[in-house]
């Protein structure tokens, strides 16, 4: 079955990153979508990059990540307006991008519903999120609804407000506009979006706060992830590198 949606997948990075992470998504898995964007603080007509922070200092750090994003998804809107679906992920992530259009494929680009691995923030807010680091998708249908908060001058600001947690603000905007995130475990209960590398998944000893966060309560062992994953966080440099090569080179006899 061939796949006609049209996916744009977007990369968030900065200037420092580029030679030691996003360059390797560039040389692998990056040009398999449709299209791809390398969202920086600063424009690089050379990679490229397109800028979308002005301050280098103060947006170098994670502090200030949902100004940037916010921005991002902004330009995006205005200038690609026509895609099925928009994948945004951090610039240490591996992305199988077959598994990703065979994911789509069931998915309806007008529907009011965005996909990702689920995280739930308690507090005061009790959000359903989609983790940054392993990416979230946007339907066609869900940047128009957020597009038209993040450009409306009473409700900019309270959208995604500046600062850390941009994941869960997208999601408590796209909440108010009456999108929601669904499950994305296969068939077998098994995640596609992996917020660790394969090994930390497979021996199951996750961190404190993966416990409390975790909606669906992944797998452990050889059996935790899915046959078709769609993608893995913490994964830079040379072991893009590495895992590209096992993906799409290796032969078993």
């Amino acid at each position: 079955m061939v796949n006609e949606s049209r996916i744009l997948c977007w990369i968030l990075t900065n200037p420092r990153n580029l030679p030691k992470k996003t360059i390797y998504i560039k040389q692998t898995w990056g040009p398999r979508c449709d299209r791809t964007l390398y969202m920086s603080t600063i424009e690089d007509p050379d990679f490229p990059t397109i800028g979308v922070y002005d301050d280098l200092a103060k947006a170098e750090s994670k502090r200030l990540n949902a100004r940037k994003v916010k921005n991002a998804w902004i330009f995006i809107r205005d200038n690609y307006p026509d895609f099925d679906f928009y994948y945004k992920v951090d610039d240490d992530t591996y992305v199988i991008v077959e598994n990703l259009r065979q994911f789509l494929d069931t998915k309806n680009p007008d529907s009011s519903e965005f996909y990702g691995h689920r995280f739930v923030i308690q507090r005061e807010y009790k959000i359903k999120y989609a983790s940054g680091g392993s990416g979230y998708i946007l339907t066609n249908k869900c940047l128009f609804l957020l597009y038209g908060e993040l450009t409306n001058s009473s409700s900019r600001e309270t959208c995604i407000p500046d600062g850390a947690g941009e994941d869960w603000k997208i999601a408590r905007c796209l909440n108010r506009v009456g999108c929601e995130i669904v499950d994305t475990r296969d068939d077998e209960g098994k995640e596609r979006f992996m917020v660790f590398p394969p090994g930390y998944h497979i021996k199951g000893v996750y961190t404190e706060w993966y416990g409390r966060f975790d909606v669906d309560k992944s797998l452990k062992g050889v059996n935790c992830c899915s046959k078709y994953p769609i993608s893995f966080h913490y994964i830079e440099g040379d072991d893009i590198l590495g895992m590209d090569y096992l993906l799409y080179k290796v032969r078993i006899h």
